[in-house]
């Protein structure tokens, strides 16, 4: 219990009042610090977009969907449509994708060439400068280059099938399109139902959650008034009281005051007197003893009020005590309010998948029905553009090239011709040195045979002679088959020969040269008109159909356009043929 005394040395004060901070109900959809863990919705509530999934509202027991429409969502004929839909949507994405990564292989291809052709002119340079070093370094590089080449050749007639098989799929998402289109209607029918009856049960359950939040909350502002009020007037009845008591013992607590300075003099004078202390001592006693005498007389004259002190520190801790219930009160409704705005956030949240359900299928319908009413005609234009603009162009650049090739197919067969007759050449030359050796041979052996004969006649060894005639003869045929052979080799008619088919096919590799730029502007040429004509029929499309009716076809020719600037400056550049 306080002392009777704890108001002495003590100044009378006056405290103001904390003021009581009132709650917005508006506030309490702003709150951004409540975790999502009350009334959380399981697992499978949150998938959306499955074929599987649940509606967001599905818990709902006064709402429930009607026989009919649960019947045609769930039933397996529309479980078997919805897979074949979502099959041809996959099967569509995939396909796009694989016609990107085609296109990608283009302009690599047109990239490769030139690099092989820049490799080509670098190894013809390091061959005239006899860097043959060089020159095998670059001829390993160029094969690295066409062994990555000889993978890429077909992507052209890739692109082709798949642009046959592009417009099959579209056509095929089409005729799908009208047996899905209702069931998704029917969907989104019963989702927006559902969404509606929450809603609505939802916003009248908050709503009326808030009014009674509102009602305590006034109820707990009402207290904390009358509680303020309360402590003010204690806080002034408190005032009053101590200054009573202080006026009641004033004198008393003068001659306290009085005392207790004396007593700290005379401590000061023990201190340094020593010889005086007995004698201070005793009067230190008898002050104390009528210190305790006036103590008693204090607390004879208080007693009056002692009984009023209690009552009045009573009063004190009961109105501590309500302010203590009126606060853990407060703090309660503050937890409500924390659940409140959980349980409200749990509901909006519920109600954003709802209406982002609603949405996809809105958006699911609206893909349907652009496809029930534009896909088999995208389907028939991709095979038109197909067919008038991109084998057309590809047929023209064929001939084009054809023309190069044949043309250097007579080059191969001049270069051909002329290492037959340099063959040739060769091996007469090789046979005219073997004859002229052979001439000089059988000659110098003739010559020698004929000495013999003359010196078997003189000698009379006629037998002998007869021999050595024969072998003159002989000799002579083999010389003169030798000699006809040697004149029949016709080394000038072979160079002649040689000369001519030299000059022609200098004038064949001119006449390419030419024929090559020819082709080249031909080729840009085809190029050229077939990318205005890809960019009016893009023009066409995008000014002709709403909504992006046709997205496919136009993602396709887009992909053709950028594959076109490779090209043109693959041909504008240094351009490298392949046969």
């Amino acid at each position: 219990m306080t002392s009777a005394f704890s108001f002495i040395n003590k100044k009378p004060t006056k405290t103001k009042t904390k003021p009581l901070s009132s709650s917005l109900i508006d506030e309490l959809y702003d709150s951004q610090e409540f975790s999502s863990f009350i009334n959380q919705p399981s697992s499978s509530s949150l998938v959306i977009e499955t074929p599987s999934k649940k509606s967001a509202f599905n818990f709902i027991s006064s709402s429930p969907p009607s026989s009919q429409i649960t019947k045609n969502l769930h039933n397996n004929n529309g479980k078997q449509k919805k897979s074949l839909w979502t099959l041809i949507q996959s099967k569509k994405k995939k396909h796009i994708l694989e016609l990107s990564n085609l296109y990608a292989n283009s302009v690599k291809l047109e990239r490769i060439k030139a690099q092989i052709d820049q490799v080509v002119q670098e190894k013809q340079q390091a061959m005239q400068d006899e860097s043959f070093l060089l020159a095998r370094d670059l001829q390993q590089r160029e094969n690295e280059y066409r062994q990555q080449l000889s993978h890429l050749l077909h992507s052209r007639w890739q692109i082709r099938a798949a642009w046959k098989k592009m417009a099959e799929i579209l056509m095929e998402e089409a005729e799908r399109s009208e047996d899905v289109v209702s069931m998704f209607e029917d969907e989104r029918d019963a989702r927006r139902r559902e969404y509606d009856q929450y809603a609505k049960n939802m916003n009248q359950k908050d709503e009326q959650r808030l009014e009674e939040i509102r009602i305590k909350r006034q109820d707990i502002q009402s207290q904390r008034s009358e509680i303020t009020l309360d402590i003010e007037i204690w806080k002034r009845n408190d005032a009053e009281i101590q200054e009573t008591m202080y006026e009641m013992v004033m004198d008393e607590i003068e001659k306290k005051k009085e005392l207790e300075e004396k007593n700290v003099q005379i401590q000061n004078e023990i201190d340094a007197l020593l010889n005086r202390v007995n004698l201070l001592k005793e009067d230190k006693r008898k002050h104390d003893n009528q210190i305790k005498e006036l103590e008693t007389i204090m607390e004879e004259k208080l007693k009056p009020l002692t009984n009023k002190k209690i009552d009045h520190e009573q009063e004190l801790e009961m109105i501590k005590q309500r302010q203590k219930e009126t606060e853990e009160k407060s703090s309660q409704l503050d937890e409500e309010d924390m659940k409140a705005n959980l349980e409200m956030k749990v509901h909006l949240d519920e109600k954003s998948r709802g209406q982002k359900e609603i949405e996809e299928l809105e958006r699911n319908i609206a893909i349907i029905n652009n496809r029930k009413l534009f896909g088999k005609e995208e389907a028939q234009q991709v095979l038109e553009v197909l067919q008038n603009q991109l084998e057309n162009r590809d047929q023209a650049v064929d001939q084009e090239q054809a023309k190069l090739k044949q043309a250097k197919k007579i080059i191969t067969d001049k270069i051909k011709e002329i290492d037959i007759i340099q063959s040739n050449e060769y091996e007469h030359e090789q046979r005219k040195v073997q004859l002229d050796s052979t001439i000089l041979q059988l000659s110098a052996k003739w010559k020698n045979l004929n000495d013999q004969k003359q010196l078997a006649i003189e000698t009379d060894q006629f037998e002998k002679a007869a021999i050595l005639s024969d072998q003159i003869k002989l000799t002579e045929q083999q010389l003169d088959k030798a000699e006809k052979e040697k004149e029949s080799l016709q080394h000038d008619a072979l160079q002649l020969s040689l000369s001519e088919k030299r000059k022609e096919l200098k004038d064949k590799k001119e006449e390419y040269k030419v024929l090559e730029l020819e082709v080249e502007r031909n080729i840009i040429s085809i190029l050229t008109n077939s990318q205005r004509e890809l960019n009016q029929i893009l023009s066409r499309l995008t000014d002709g159909y709403e909504n992006d009716s046709i997205p496919t076809l136009k993602e396709l020719i887009e992909h053709e356009l950028k594959t076109f600037e490779a090209q043109t400056s693959d041909y504008q550049e240094k351009n490298l043929m392949f046969f």
